[in-house]
């Protein structure tokens, strides 16, 4: 429930979405289901001069606490269904609600209140009938879930009411949407058959895609209401219950004029596909393409890659990327990103570098992103170490790869290590053999090297990290033992990265802050921006990025000013002495950058960036500022 889309940032995911809702939209045509999508105004459409200046002092308010408007605002935006301590109960109720990410798939799980009642991932709608031909399925964010409304008062229950007059028990309202952000996976998974209506929010504020046959405006919901600033909480999505109602009656029209009434009863419901890829997963390796690009990457057709968690880097991973060589012309090397490893990502990193780095002509070693062998795409690769009784499905990690990673980079063949003895990793190559080939790319398995009749794994290596170094020169590269040794017994010994060396030759990053407590947070901080050879800037001009720079202040510590993304600088604004960048003007050599945003995206830029950040625990920036989420 954000303000502003947090996740629709620039012009690559706007075609993103689009391409998304254009191919969504032949399918339901195919397939003689009805879909219209939704288009809400900005706000330069719907309020004037006056009443912007009004709504101002609500735009800062928190998305999750309506309880914060004085008592006079809220009896304007609950209007007669006002009674004492209702946004406090509104907000009780919401903060109960909890969600699970499957297959990129997020859903509630089922919860009962007097306010919010959630059955199979779904916001009950009251008056729904039980046994309906045909479904509407309300697929969007914050507003057509009704976050700030009872069952009773969203515009699912609205549009219930007079579907039921014109059509009787004929459909059945589903609201199948979330709180998130551009999170649309109900198109994909719902169930639907001929005659179901897919009602759908589009997600591009301020364009529209002539490619969407049936586009609905609502702005008459918004232009028809007097003092409509009285009528919203702090955004034109975060509305009340009479645009509600007002909004479902536009719904309503749009499915008598277009609807033909064509329905089956025999046919049985399905879904597009059991899975979801969001713009942040494009997004991601778009980016990290980007960031490849930068490595004079030689035009081929012929190219190959393998994804290595390199805990260490080893002999063997040498050997599969030598025999990788001899069937491509140019490979890409993705080490996994997630930090659940023993030694810390950064080290992975540079140890495979330094393994390969006389193939780097032919070879990029690159982080795998978010969606490669991660937690998001494929949590149980993590506990491999432990007994596993039963092993998770992993298609979805192979399909962003097909679909996303593949598209971006031109990969045509994936090598992978023959894996005897972890049987989750095996199970892991064996669908890969399966699903890839779909896609058109082939999967070679490369049998593993031998030292003294043993298999060289990065397991054995940490076996003998942790017993002594007899047999390390048999296991590692010769040019990278040390270094394996050294950044060992470091992560050993702390539970995430050392804060204690700074220099911008052998540091690159900080984003582990989270296991520290609020002093220790602020020791590390303080240290961060100790180094008087580089600027600090803080990434987000926003509350939080306000917040940290008043404490940084008040420690006597110099801020050289604000990040944000570069088409954001002409329009921010921060004060006359600090400064206002581009993300693209920051300076690997001279500047250090604080994260002070929970923007995916910000996050994603910053791991591509050569220079050092430090990503501040959210929880410590809500505390600082004064946002802190209700308790649950």
């Amino acid at each position: 429930m954000n303000n502003k889309s947090k996740d629709i940032h620039n012009d690559a995911d706007v075609e993103f979405l689009r391409k998304q809702l254009s191919e969504l939209a032949d399918y339901f045509e195919k397939r003689k289901i009805l879909f219209l999508c939704v288009k809400y105004p900005v706000l330069g459409e719907v309020l004037n001069v006056k009443q912007r200046d009004e709504f101002k002092r609500k735009l800062k308010l928190s998305n999750s606490r309506e309880d914060m408007l004085s008592i006079e605002d809220q009896k304007q935006f609950y209007g007669n269904i006002y009674r004492l301590e209702i946004a406090e109960d509104m907000v009780k109720a919401r903060s109960s609600i909890r969600s699970q990410r499957v297959n990129g798939i997020t859903k509630y799980k089922d919860l009962s209140n007097e306010l919010i009642t959630i059955v199979d991932g779904h916001r009950l709608v009251p008056n729904a009938p039980k046994m309906a031909l045909c479904r509407v399925f309300l697929i969007g964010n914050c507003n057509f879930f009704g976050a700030y409304q009872d069952n009773n008062h969203t515009i699912g229950f609205y549009l219930q009411e007079l579907l039921k007059k014109e059509y009787g028990e004929c459909y059945e309202v589903v609201i199948a949407s979330n709180m998130g952000e551009c999170e649309f996976s109900a198109l994909y998974t719902e169930q639907m058959r001929k005659g179901d209506i897919v009602i759908c929010q589009y997600p591009i504020f301020g364009s529209e895609n002539k490619e969407i046959p049936n586009l609905i405006p609502v702005k008459g919901a918004f232009t028809s209401i007097d003092n409509l600033q009285n009528n919203l909480f702090n955004s034109l999505r975060h509305h009340n219950h009479v645009l509600n109602e007002k909004i479902a009656q536009i719904l309503f029209d749009a499915i008598l004029k277009y609807s033909d009434g064509d329905h089956s009863t025999e046919e049985i419901r399905k879904a597009k596909q059991d899975y979801y890829i969001p713009v942040e997963a494009d997004r991601c390796y778009r980016y990290l393409k980007r960031a490849a690009d930068m490595m004079a990457i030689p035009k081929s057709s012929n190219i190959g890659a393998i994804v290595m968690n390199c805990n260490p880097f080893t002999k063997g991973h040498r050997y599969l990327v030598e025999e990788a060589l001899k069937r491509v012309d140019f490979l890409y090397v993705f080490v996994v990103q997630e930090d659940e490893s023993r030694f810390h990502v950064d080290d992975r990193i540079r140890l495979a570098k330094e393994g390969l780095n006389d193939l780097s002509d032919k070879v990029c070693v690159i982080k795998s992103g978010s969606y490669i062998i991660s937690k998001e795409t494929f949590e149980q690769y993590f506990d491999k170490d432990y007994d596993v009784e039963y092993i998770e499905d992993m298609e979805y990690d192979l399909r962003v790869f097909c679909e996303v990673v593949c598209k971006y980079f031109g990969i045509v063949v994936r090598f992978v290590g023959e894996e005897p003895f972890d049987k989750v990793t095996a199970k892991y190559n064996e669908t890969m053999k399966k699903l890839l080939p779909e896609y058109g790319i082939k999967v070679v398995e490369i049998p593993r090297i031998k030292s003294n009749e043993n298999v060289v794994s990065a397991s054995r290596v940490r076996t003998v990290l942790d017993q002594g170094l007899e047999e390390l020169k048999r296991l590692l590269p010769e040019e990278i033992i040390y270094d394996a040794v050294r950044s060992y017994y470091s992560s050993a010994e702390l539970p995430v990265t050392s804060f204690t060396s700074y220099c911008k030759d052998e540091y690159k990053e900080i984003t582990r802050l989270n296991n520290y407590d609020d002093e220790r947070i602020k020791t590390l901080l303080r240290q961060f921006c100790s180094d008087d050879d580089y600027d600090i800037y803080i990434f987000g001009a926003g509350k939080w990025g306000l917040s940290i720079f008043e404490y940084l202040s008040e420690e006597e510590i110099e801020i050289k000013g604000f990040v944000v993304d570069d088409e954001y600088v002409p329009e921010t604004k921060v004060s006359d002495e600090l400064t206002v960048i581009g993300f693209s003007q920051l300076n690997a050599e001279t500047d250090k950058v604080i994260l002070a945003t929970s923007r995916r995206a910000a996050y994603e830029q910053l791991l591509l960036w050569e220079g050092s950040f430090v990503q501040i625990p959210e929880s410590f920036l809500r505390r600082i500022s004064g946002t802190e989420k209700q308790s649950k």
